[in-house]
């Protein structure tokens, strides 16, 4: 009888979690399912869900748990294939953006432990790509505007002068 009474409790539990899902966006949960299925491409409608999966998942809702897990585990396909690609050495750095790492704390500790069991020394949560990619691309210039850091880069650089006049890096004009 009590074990019963739990499952029904759990039942209700998620019934309000998917009509709370529904009710954020909008429509009844049918609907919800019908539009979702008929988008070709429905990632900003799902990730627009996202908060209310994650309150569920920190709440200790066994399903919102299971999709978390599998997202993590879809991250985790797409970093190993970038480091794979990549060639990355041993100890490398992985760098995480976006909405719901930056919004759920949790969801990127999940995130960069699971990153640290693929190899990755240290997970860096970006809230600011921006800053990031420019201070990045600062290390590559030194103090002469005109003379890139990395030889690689010099050598095939130009500078483009608003007087009309074209010089390459090494001081040739054109």
């Amino acid at each position: 009888m009590i074990r019963h009474e739990i499952d029904v409790t759990r039942h209700q539990l998620m019934r309000n979690r998917v009509e709370l899902l529904a009710a954020e966006a909008g429509v009844p949960v049918p609907e919800l399912s019908r539009k979702l299925a008929r988008m070709p491409f429905p990632k900003a409608a799902v990730a627009a869900l996202a908060p209310v999966v994650l309150r569920a998942w920190l709440d200790g809702d066994r399903a919102a748990a299971d999709l978390v897990d599998a997202v993590i585990g879809e991250l985790l396909v797409g970093i190993r294939a970038a480091h794979d690609a990549a060639a990355v050495a041993p100890g490398w750095h992985l760098s995480v953006a976006g909405g719901v790492v930056n919004g759920c704390p949790d969801f990127f500790d999940r995130v960069a432990v699971a990153a640290t069991g693929l190899g990755a020394r240290h997970v860096m949560l970006v809230s600011d790509p921006t800053m990031v990619l420019l201070k990045a691309l600062a290390r590559l210039a030194v103090t002469d505007p005109m003379n890139l850091s990395d030889p690689r880069i010099d050598q095939e650089a130009w500078y483009l002068d608003f007087a009309d006049r074209t010089a390459d890096l090494h001081g040739k004009t054109g």
